[in-house]
Parts: C-alpha cells; structure tokens; sequence
C-alpha cells in the first residue's frame, strides 16, 4: 500500500497534538510553580505595586532567564482577559517574562474553543494554579453589547460574532445594575458568568484540579483610571 506525503504529515500532525494535550480529566506530568493562594498573592502584591508606584519592576530579562524559560515554562497563574490594549496583565500585575500565561481576546469570553482550550492547557499541561477571569472597567465590547441589548440593531463584519457572548449579561443587567455603569455592569456580570463556565463539574480538564485544591478560578475587575483591581466586585442580583 502506498502511503502519501500528505497523509505522513497529517500523522504526524495528529500524533504531535495528541501528545500535547492532557488526557480527559488526567493532571499532566509536572508540578505547579507555588500553591492557588501563593499565586494570588504575588498578583495582589504586583497590582499594589503598579497601582501605587505606576513605574515598571526590574525583570530579568537576561540572557540566561531566555534560554531557562525557552526548555519549559512554568508561569505562576493563567489570565484570561480583554484585548483592550489598555488593561495589559503583565504591566497591571507587574509580572516578568515567562511568569503569567495570558488568554485574550475582546471581552473576556470564552466562547471559543481557542479560549476555553487555552485555559485547559495551562492548567492540565503546564499546571498553572490559579485562573484569573480578569474584565476592566469602561469595556468597549461590553458597551457594544448594551447597544445591541438596546436598539437589536446588528454589528458589521465578525464585529456582531464577537459581541454576542456579551449580550445576555446586557440584558440581564439593564435593570439591575445598581450605582454601575451598564457597561460596567455587563462586564461584571460576564467574568462572573464565565467564571461559573470554567467551574462546571462538566469541564473534563478543569474541575478535577478544582475538587483537589490544586486549582482556584477567581473574577476581578481592572479599573482603568486608578490601576487597581478589585478582587471583590459586586456581581447584579
């Protein structure tokens, strides 16, 4: 039987992603870095450093730090966060090279597999001990979404697909969203929602390192103005 080029690529392929991925439910073959609450911790302290002094650490960017994280990384705690180039986890938490593993895309979501599937490989392949679901204050995607909660009025392009996740927090928050914004209320409302996703005893990856403590999942809200995040904000009822 002849076997073609493209078939042996493909293989390969499939084999390389295979070995690349946790089994369901199974913790990867490597330690995390410190422990769910030492993790949040360092980004406590690093956000009260940026927010109090708003100049850089010093990092070691040597050329030594280079070559030690390029064999493997072992960053202390995974971010998921808004695109919003205005609200940088790594500057915000005051986090070096290789220290933080960062999912953003446009609203803090996770309906994409791309998000979601991020997540599960730093938690199941590279251990990471604590999943930040980090929104910000005055988000353009959550704003978006009160407008289409509002008017129904589409947006154009991949523009609508992007905001969508975002719009059942904008309706469910037009009317309880006390002294907040409603963009600011949506934006709550949506890091906890997610944050109740990535908890589901259904995530094959996720829950098991949650039943064992070896994993904390916790919502957050950056303030643009004040460089603070607030570990602890209220979420509409």
């Amino acid at each position: 039987m002849q076997v073609s080029r493209r078939s042996l690529i493909g293989a390969g392929s499939t084999l390389a992603l295979t070995a690349m991925l946790p089994a369901r439910g199974r913790a990867a073959d490597c330690e995390p870095p410190c422990t769910p609450d030492e993790a949040l911790d360092k980004l406590r302290k690093g956000n009260d450093y940026f927010a109090n002094n708003a100049k850089p650490r010093d990092y070691d960017m040597s050329d030594t730090r280079r070559r030690t994280i390029a064999v493997k990384q072992t960053p202390f705690a995974a971010i998921l966060c808004c695109s919003d180039s205005r609200a940088a986890p790594e500057q915000v938490f005051q986090a070096g090279l290789g220290e933080l593993f960062v999912v953003r895309n446009a609203g803090t979501t996770v309906a994409n597999p791309q998000a979601l599937g991020s997540l599960e490989y730093a938690v199941g392949n590279v251990c990471v001990p604590l999943i930040v679901v980090l929104g910000h204050t005055r988000c353009g995607a959550a704003e978006a979404a009160t407008g289409i909660a509002e008017t129904g009025k589409p947006l154009p392009g991949s523009l609508e697909g992007m905001v969508l996740p975002l719009v059942s927090a904008a309706v469910w928050t037009r009317t309880r969203r006390g002294s907040a914004t409603w963009t600011d209320a949506t934006t709550i409302e949506n890091v906890f929602r997610v944050t109740d996703t990535l908890k589901d005893p259904n995530q094959p990856v996720l829950h098991p390192k949650l039943e064992d403590g070896h994993l904390k999942i916790v919502p957050a809200i950056y303030d643009l103005e004040t460089g603070k995040v607030n570990w602890a904000p209220q979420r509409a009822s």
